[in-house]
C-alpha cells in the first residue's frame, strides 16, 4: 500500500551535518550515538546540499546479428558530492588541500600550500534530519577526495570548494562503501524550569544573594536580580546580576540541556548534574532566558520573557 509518510526530503542536522576525521577512527552504529571526537565538522555545506552517485558500470554482450544477449556490471563506483563554504575552516583547508600542506592559524596567519600531494583518506559521517521526526546519518569509514571543482572568487557568490568523495570498500562493513543508519525519533519534550531556592548555592555563592522573589509562569521569569562584584559567581562573566535556575529534564532521550540568555555574546552553559545554572542578565528589556535542550540530533529552543525582572544594585 502507498503510504505518504515514507516520501521525505534530507535537511542537515542543527549544529554540524558533515564530519571528517582520520581513517582508522571508531564508526558510530546508530543514529544517536555520539562521534568519536576525533570527527571535526566541516561546517556549512552549500544549499545544493548533499549528491550521492552510485554509478554502474557495465559492458553488453552481443551476437552475430547485433541483438544484446548479456549485460556484465564491470564496476559501481559510491561518490558524495558536497560544496563546503567554510574556506577558512582550518578543518576544511587540511582536508581539501593535505594535513601537512596547512600551517599556522588565522590570527597569526595561515599559510596554504598547492602541490601535487594525494589528499589523505579518512572517515566520514553525514548527519540529516528527515520529515516526520526521523534521523538518517551516512557511514564512509574510507573516503577520499577525487575531484574539486573550480574555485571561483567573486562578490556575487559564497567562495567554495566543490568536492566530490569516493568512498572506498571497507573490509569491517565486509566491503560496502558506505552504510545508512535510520530510525524515528520523538519530539523532543521542553523542560520545567524552576528558580533556585534561596538555601541553594552555586559557584559557592548563597542563592539568596542572587535573587529574591523569583517566579516563573508562561514562559515569562519576574522577581529581584541583585549585582554581583565579587566571589566565585563572577568568574562566571564579570560582576552584575546573575539568575540562579534549575531545569528539570522530562525527555530521557535528551542528552545535553544548556541555559542561556539571548542576545548575548556569552555562551549558554550546560546545567550541572542537578540540573542547576547561573547566568548573567545585563537588559531584561531585551533579553529572554534560553533552553537549549539536544537530543544529539536536533537542539530545541525555549525562551522565557524578563521585562518584569528587576535588577538592584
Amino acid at each position: 500500500m502507498n503510504n505518504v509518510s515514507n516520501v521525505t526530503t534530507g535537511k542537515p542536522r542543527i549544529g554540524g551535518a558533515v564530519y571528517r576525521a582520520p581513517k582508522g577512527t571508531p564508526l558510530p552504529i546508530s543514529v544517536r550515538e555520539a562521534l568519536n571526537p576525533a570527527f571535526v565538522s566541516m561546517g556549512y555545506i552549500s544549499e545544493d546540499g548533499v549528491t550521492n552517485s552510485n554509478a554502474i558500470e557495465s559492458s553488453e554482450q552481443k551476437a552475430w546479428g547485433g541483438d544484446t544477449v548479456l549485460t556484465l556490471q564491470t564496476g559501481k563506483t559510491d561518490t558524495f558530492q558536497m560544496k563546503f563554504l567554510e574556506t577558512k575552516n582550518v578543518n576544511v583547508l587540511k582536508t581539501v588541500y593535505g594535513q601537512d600542506n596547512v600551517s599556522g592559524n588565522l590570527e597569526t596567519g595561515l599559510v596554504i600550500r598547492a602541490n601535487s600531494q594525494e589528499p589523505e583518506a579518512g572517515a566520514w559521517i553525514i548527519d540529516m534530519i528527515l520529515r516526520d521526526n526521523s534521523a538518517k546519518r551516512i557511514v564512509i569509514p574510507e573516503g577520499k577526495i577525487t575531484a574539486l571543482g573550480d574555485i571561483v572568487y567573486t562578490d556575487g557568490e559564497a567562495t567554495g570548494y566543490d568536492a566530490t568523495i569516493t568512498a572506498l570498500p571497507y573490509s569491517g562493513y565486509e566491503g560496502d562503501t558506505h552504510r545508512e543508519l535510520l530510525q524515528n525519533i520523538d519530539e523532543i519534550t521542553s523542560p520545567s524550569l524552576a528558580a533556585m531556592a534561596g538555601t541553594d548555592s552555586i559557584y559557592n555563592t548563597l542563592v539568596s544573594t542572587l535573587q529574591a522573589d523569583v517566579t516563573i509562569a508562561d514562559n515569562a521569569i519576574e522577581g529581584t536580580l541583585y549585582k554581583q562584584t565579587s566571589g566565585d559567581i563572577i568568574a562566571v562573566d564579570g560582576a552584575g546580576h546573575y539568575i540562579a535556575l534549575k531545569v528539570n529534564n522530562n525527555d530521557y532521550d535528551v542528552t545535553s540541556v544548556k541555559v542561556g540568555v539571548s542576545p548575548s555574546a556569552t555562551e549558554p552553559v550546560e546545567v550541572d548534574a542537578n540540573g542547576q545554572a547561573a547566568v548573567k542578565v545585563t537588559n531584561p528589556e531585551s533579553q529572554s532566558i534560553v533552553i537549549l535542550s539536544s537530543d544529539g540530533i536536533r537542539t530545541k529552543r525555549d525562551y522565557y520573557a524578563l521585562t518584569d525582572l528587576t535588577l538592584e544594585d
